[in-house]
């Protein structure tokens, strides 16, 4: 199956399971930036179990056509559908490149597409090409985007005793005085998440720097 007829497959089959109760609920917890159909994650499962072995994805330029183009439709339900086609082909991963990442980034942006852009596709993009980032991200820890800076700061959560902390450290000291929720939650998460690996580290950076309370508290809350 074409990518063209997948999408409209795709669309037909979420569509035609919308409902109409639902979806004013999920907009609204998502603070009315998407529009939704009313699928769950179970419904939208189901759907995707049938819809999957209808498209082989040959390389990463097939990949990254198909995601693109469910990127541009209105309801959330479809950039899930990317996300997760994403997740399928993660061998394929390694092979997109950073002017893709930064279309997912910049278009259709909140906290879960983010999270999960950070966790399934930057995390195992820079382990494999490391170091690679330091280039990549200056233009996103540089940006008034706060979410390009937010995933420079948690892309590495999943890292462990790989993790870069000379470069951990500078983005959140960069973002430490920012009055963003979603930038003192990145903070708190990701020494957080270190903090299992390396708790002292954790604990003698949070008492030498000055960092919002939200974010200490987070920082700390395994310890």
């Amino acid at each position: 199956m074409k990518i063209k007829e997948f999408v409209e497959l795709a669309q037909f089959e979420f569509e035609k399971h919308s409902t109409t109760e639902k979806a004013p609920q999920m907009k609204a917890y998502m603070k009315d930036q998407f529009e939704f159909l009313g699928l769950t994650r179970p419904e939208r499962d189901r759907i995707q179990k049938e819809l999957f072995p209808l498209i082989r994805v040959k390389d990463a330029k097939e990949l990254e056509a198909l995601v693109r183009e469910l990127w541009k439709l209105p309801h959330r339900e479809f950039h899930y559908l990317a996300l997760d086609l994403m997740v399928k082909y993660k061998v394929l991963i390694p092979e997109l490149n950073f002017k893709f990442f930064n279309y997912l980034v910049e278009k259709n942006a909140w906290w879960d597409s983010i999270d999960t852009i950070c966790s399934k596709v930057l995390g195992p993009y820079y382990l494999y090409h490391k170091k690679v980032y330091e280039n990549d991200m200056r233009a996103w820890w540089e940006s008034d985007n706060f979410w390009k800076r937010r995933a420079c700061i948690i892309f590495q959560l999943t890292y462990k005793e790989k993790t870069d902390l000379k470069f951990l450290q500078k983005r959140i000291l960069e973002n430490s005085n920012s009055t963003e929720f979603f930038l003192q939650k990145a903070i708190g998460w990701s020494l957080r998440q270190y903090s299992k690996t390396d708790p002292k580290w954790v604990v003698n950076f949070v008492s030498k720097n000055e960092l919002k309370p939200l974010s200490r508290r987070e920082a700390l809350r395994l310890l």
